[in-house]
């Protein structure tokens, strides 16, 4: 699996989905914020109708976005809007990866780095997106006669703000060196 960081606006960017978190209590994440504003408010009509709650771990993958270069849009719920724990934060993580693994989607761009998490800065939650979405998408094929896996997610670009490039960039590093030394 190949991890990047990525500067560029939201609205910009071209991807097969793009991955943003809504809370409980209907309030849309700021990266689902600038999506809605500029998809002319899709994402706001999917919580009107009752799509996704926002309850922690919930997800629901949105597949035709008009007018844009994002293909697909998943919202992942985080429960409620604080500060969210460690545990729920890679809850949320893992629920976005395994709703992923089974469709056709290569490239992601996941904005989840930009919720607050007790203790935890852009660098802690840059290294947990990729070890959760390493460990999720793994699968041991050496002596398999079928060598595919079942997830086609080839790429993942973690969304960062210019003035948090270099925490972003270390927990990268260290993300990707964690998930290489657990699987081989």
């Amino acid at each position: 699996m190949d991890y990047a960081i990525e500067t560029a606006p939201l609205e910009t960017l071209q991807c097969d989905c793009l991955i943003v978190g809504v809370y409980q209590d209907q309030q849309l994440s700021a990266s689902a914020s600038s999506i809605n504003h500029s998809t002319q408010g899709l994402l706001a009509k999917s919580l009107v109708a009752g799509d996704i709650s926002g309850k922690n771990g919930e997800t629901v993958l949105i597949n035709a976005i008009p007018d844009s270069s994002i293909e697909r849009i998943l919202l992942v719920g985080l429960g409620e809007n604080k500060p969210l724990l460690g545990k729920n934060y890679r809850k949320a993580l893992l629920a976005a990866i395994n709703s992923l693994k089974k469709t056709q989607i290569k490239s992601v761009v996941c904005s989840l780095a930009e919720c607050d998490v007790i203790a935890g800065d852009r660098q802690w939650k840059t290294r947990q997106i990729i070890e959760v979405f390493n460990d999720a998408v793994y699968q041991f094929t050496a002596y398999k006669s079928n060598k595919e896996t079942d997830s086609k997610v080839e790429k993942i670009s973690i969304s960062a703000p210019e003035t948090e490039l270099g925490l972003a960039q270390t927990g990268l590093t260290q993300g990707k060196a964690i998930a290489e030394g657990i699987n081989p």
